[in-house]
Order: structure tokens, then C-alpha cells, then sequence
């Protein structure tokens, strides 16, 4: 399951890169299986799915592809985000102190308790050591408000009942004594920002002046890869369009029968079948057989743009781009990563460094313009009625006829 999970992080970051299309980085559990569905589900497709009609393979016409203009969110790490970040972290990792007074809502307290009716322990009914929040109502009505109050050492007998509806049909409605012994109190309390606080959460910071830094540096990474991703997505699209792309038919069923594959097996991991998961994704079975197919020809068309490019600009992956494909996703270098992955082929790594290179070619020869956060939600916006507008237009025009 681990190299399925990551298999599926490095196929969405070559997603990035090819407009929701993947490398065959993937796991070989369930082949079998996927292979034989395969059949059926292309079967489905060519069924249920009306497409338009492919060439016998695929050709281009590229658009232009340098100062491609693009427009990203302007990203900047205050001092309050830093701050928001931290305390993020504080309220996640509170202190929890002994104290010398009676058990209140809220506590953490330590406990042996013993259950018995009729003077008879029953199973399940005891425990030494045992943790118990007050008011997180764990145990049945009257437990935890008989704890409350005690203090570290006390011994008591609760009489209680076990619900009429409760669980376990052998204890229901049975009444029950519990002997509690509280042996300590822990108050939950803020944790507070101080050397010791960092040094519990983050050792390799040592100071709190070194944990800002580390925090600041975390979100300027987590902004510049926002605003790359943002960028290369607006390239590729904007060079998908204006790109005259005939589509090939061998190109499009090939991925499109792996696409059915990934979601088959996906399907069988949550033990559901194909329909069930397409319900999850908010369609039917056709629907989302049309869903992949549209991303397999958008895959199709993106793998021929970036090669294009690379074939106009001479780009070929060299060892530095395979390296920096295994650095990515934590390995010290290829030969790591294709132990993890056995089936990635030589050719495969070849073919994701090409398109990591371009696809950093086009950036620095892109137009980029950044706008404030508020520029960017109120445009989009814009464009979002636009679009609305132009539906409602559509949806009249056809009424009418």
C-alpha cells in the first residue's frame, strides 16, 4: 500500500506537468486484475462514450511559446502568517501538568477501576493505568461525574447502570459498581513559545528565533510552489489552445485504457466497484468514462506541445534532470527510485525529466505578471459570471429554436 501511495504523489506531480496525464510510475499491485478489467471497461467505453473521431496518429502545428503571458498571485510571508503558523503548532501541543487538587471537567486523569455485578468482575470491566478525559463521555452516564472531585489517591465505589440499549446484551440494564482509584490529575495548559518548546517540535531549530526562520522558509516554499504551479498550468493550457492539434487514435486509447486501469484498481482498494466510485465522484459510470477520456486527450495534447517545444529548442534529459526527478520525491538518485518502482523504464524517467526541463524553459521565457490577492479573486470572479452569462445565453438561444 505505501508504494501505491507514493506512486500516486509522483503521478500527480507529472500531472502537473502533462495536464492530468501520468508516467507509468506504479505500483504492479493488482495487474492481473486491472489487465483483465481493462478489457471490459474499454469495452464500456467504446459502448457508452460517443468521441470524436481521431487521425490514424496524431500531428501539430505549435503556437507560439515563448512570452507566453501568464498572470500569478502575488504570494508574500508576513510576519502575521509566521505567527498563524506557530500557533497552529502551540494549540496542537499543549502541556499537561500534574496537580494536587480534585479531578474537574477537562482533566486528564489516571485511573484503575474495577467493574463488578453482583460482587462478580466481568470482562472488560477493568483496567489498571488507564487515561481518561473528563466529559469526553468514554464511559457510561454517572462515571465520569463520580470521578470528578476526587484527588490523587482517593478510592471510591460508583453504583451505577448500564443503559438499557447499551451494547452488549449480556450488561444491559445491569446494575454495576465500579471501584475507582485516581492516582494522578493532569491539567491541560497552553503550551508556550521557548527553546524548550522548540527543541520538543522542531530539535533541529534549537531557538525560537530559528524556528521563525524554519516556518518562514517552510511557507516561502509552500508559496513559489503555488505560484509555479499556477504559472505552469496557465503556460501549458494557454500553449494547448493556441496550438492547431490533431489527435491521434492510438495515442488517445492508450492512455485512456491506462487512465481506466489506475481508476479500476483505486476503485478495488476502497473494495468498490467501478460505478460506486464513479457516484463518489459526483457522476455515474458514463460520466466518468467521459471524464477520463477528456483527460486523456488533454494528456495527449500536452505530451505533444512539451515535445515540440523540446525538439525545436534541442532539449534533451541529461543526467542533472533525472537526478533532479529523484531528488523530488526523496531518493538519492535514479537507480533508488526505479528499486521502487520496478516498472519504470529508463525511457519513462527519460520522458518526465524532458517534460520537468521544458516546462522550466517556458517559465523564464514566460511574460509573467503578478497581481494582488484581491486582483486575482475579483477577476476571477469576473470571469466566472462571464462565464455564467455566456451559459444562460446558450441555454436561451436553444429554448428559442
Amino acid at each position: 500500500m505505501k508504494k501505491m501511495i507514493k506512486a500516486s504523489i509522483l503521478c500527480a506531480a507529472v500531472a502537473m506537468v502533462v495536464a492530468s496525464g501520468c508516467s507509468k510510475f506504479s505500483s504492479n499491485t493488482n495487474q492481473t486484475t486491472a489487465a483483465e478489467t481493462t478489457a471490459e471497461a474499454a469495452a464500456d467505453a467504446a459502448a457508452d462514450v460517443q468521441t470524436e473521431s481521431y487521425a490514424d496518429e496524431s500531428s501539430i502545428t505549435l503556437g507560439e511559446y515563448k512570452k507566453i503571458p501568464v498572470q500569478v498571485t502575488k504570494r508574500d510571508v508576513t510576519d502575521a502568517d509566521v505567527d498563524a503558523q506557530i500557533n497552529q503548532v502551540l494549540t496542537a501541543n499543549p502541556n499537561y501538568v500534574e496537580v494536587d487538587r480534585e479531578a474537574q471537567d477537562g482533566d486528564t486523569v489516571t485511573i484503575d477501576y474495577k467493574g463488578t455485578i453482583n460482587g462478580e468482575e466481568f470482562s472488560g470491566g477493568s483496567a489498571e493505568g488507564y487515561l481518561l478525559v473528563l466529559g469526553s463521555h468514554s464511559f457510561i452516564d454517572g462515571f465520569e461525574d463520580g470521578v470528578v472531585g476526587m484527588k490523587a489517591g482517593e478510592n471510591k465505589d460508583l453504583n451505577l447502570k448500564f443503559p438499557d440499549g447499551y451494547g452488549n446484551k449480556d450488561l444491559a440494564g445491569k446494575d454495576v459498581v465500579f471501584n475507582v482509584t485516581l492516582q494522578k490529575v493532569t491539567e491541560k495548559k497552553d503550551a508556550e513559545l521557548n527553546d524548550e518548546f522548540v527543541q520538543k517540535v522542531a530539535p533541529d531549530a534549537k531557538t525560537v528565533d530559528g524556528y521563525k526562520a524554519q516556518i518562514r522558509k517552510s511557507l516561502e516554499d509552500q508559496a513559489a510552489q503555488s505560484k509555479k504551479s499556477e504559472m505552469d498550468q496557465q503556460i501549458l493550457q494557454k500553449l494547448v489552445d493556441s496550438s492547431t492539434i490533431v489527435l491521434g487514435k492510438e495515442e488517445v486509447e492508450k492512455e485512456f485504457n491506462s487512465l481506466l486501469i489506475r481508476t479500476t484498481q483505486q476503485a478495488q482498494q476502497y473494495g468498490i466497484d467501478f460505478d460506486t466510485y464513479a457516484s463518489y465522484m459526483g457522476t455515474n459510470a458514463d460520466g466518468l468514462r467521459k471524464m477520463l477520456r477528456a483527460q486523456a486527450e488533454n494528456t495527449v495534447k500536452s505530451r505533444l506541445v512539451l515535445g515540440e517545444v523540446a525538439a525545436k529548442e534541442n532539449l534533451k534529459a541529461e543526467d542533472s534532470d533525472r537526478q533532479a526527478i529523484a531528488s523530488m520525491y526523496g531518493f538519492d538518485n535514479i537507480d533508488a527510485l526505479k528499486e521502487s518502482y520496478t516498472d519504470a523504464s529508463d525511457e519513462d524517467i527519460d520522458k518526465d525529466a524532458l517534460y520537468m526541463k521544458v516546462m522550466t524553459f517556458l517559465e523564464k521565457n514566460a511574460d509573467v505578471t503578478e497581481v494582488e490577492p484581491t486582483q486575482a479573486a475579483a477577476e476571477e470572479s469576473s470571469a466566472a459570471d462571464e462565464s455564467k452569462a455566456d451559459g444562460e445565453s446558450s441555454e436561451e438561444a436553444t429554448a428559442a429554436q
